[in-house]
């Protein structure tokens, strides 16, 4: 390993008491805080190929061992000691971003539930920064989550909506409400089956956001992720076989909503 702290990509013994994992996840940290976008992306690289080699030779007590590790880094980077620096936020949104998406490689094996701790940690996270990558990486995560939620995956999505409708109200602050935009635009990107049973919801809002220029680039971004969804699901109506298929009801009143 390098005196910059290169992640190492080979597995440590065990040692007593000590973590065999903390040499690994901490040499990523250190990649993942730095300003340099090549470091960090040299520490996501590395990283993703140390869980989805090495990990899959670990016994289910290691593994768990090192979810339980990454976990406790990830909240003490978000919401505590690193909670007022907004490199160590997203250095922590990254960490955990790679943790969901190793969810996919972990074959024949139990995997760790992580996706509900993840969640709570986003939306506790100190929204005091205006820092769009903080944001885009937060409603990334989001998404990620949706998508590794498993069984409960619809009342996630439907409490996300809700919530981040709510942060769309002119009485909260604008980085919360810059948030709540871009956490719409990923749902509705990436779990538009679930989203359109809120899409009402949605059109009812939106134009909140839209008549304010501070955010009106997302929000009309959000705007069309939600329109897609609705286009998307009018074609496949009209694409049926059935000769009772129909044009979903909620159709029309979104596209009132919108030209009204």
């Amino acid at each position: 390993m390098s005196a910059r702290g290169v992640v190492p990509v080979v597995r440590l013994p065990l040692d007593g008491h000590d973590c065999p994992f903390e040499a690994i996840i901490t040499g990523a940290l250190t990649e993942l805080r730095s300003r340099d976008d090549l470091r960090r992306k040299k520490g996501i690289h590395l990283l993703r190929q140390y869980i989805n080699q090495d990990m899959s030779d670990v016994s289910d007590d290691e593994l768990n061992s090192f979810y339980d590790l990454s976990k406790t880094k990830i909240f003490d980077l978000m919401l505590g000691s690193g909670a007022n620096n907004a490199n160590d936020i997203k250095a922590g949104i990254v960490l955990m971003c790679i943790l969901l998406d190793s969810m996919s490689s972990l074959v024949d094996k139990a995997k760790p539930v992580i996706y509900a701790p993840f969640a709570n940690h986003l939306r506790n996270l100190n929204h005091n920064f205006s820092d769009m990558e903080l944001l885009d990486l937060s409603a990334c995560a989001v998404g990620k989550i949706a998508i590794n939620s498993g069984a409960v995956i619809t009342n996630f999505v439907d409490f996300e909506i809700r919530r981040a409708i709510e942060n769309l109200s002119p009485d909260k602050n604008e980085i919360k409400r810059h948030s709540a935009v871009l956490n719409l635009r990923e749902l509705a990107n990436v779990t538009p089956t679930y989203f359109f049973s809120q899409v009402n919801l949605f059109f009812e809002n939106i134009f909140l956001t839209i008549n304010d220029p501070k955010i009106r680039d997302s929000a009309v971004s959000a705007l069309r992720s939600a329109l897609y969804v609705v286009a998307e699901r009018e074609r496949i109506s009209h694409d049926l076989k059935d000769n009772k298929s129909r044009i979903d009801q909620q159709i029309p009143k979104c596209f009132k909503i919108c030209f009204e």
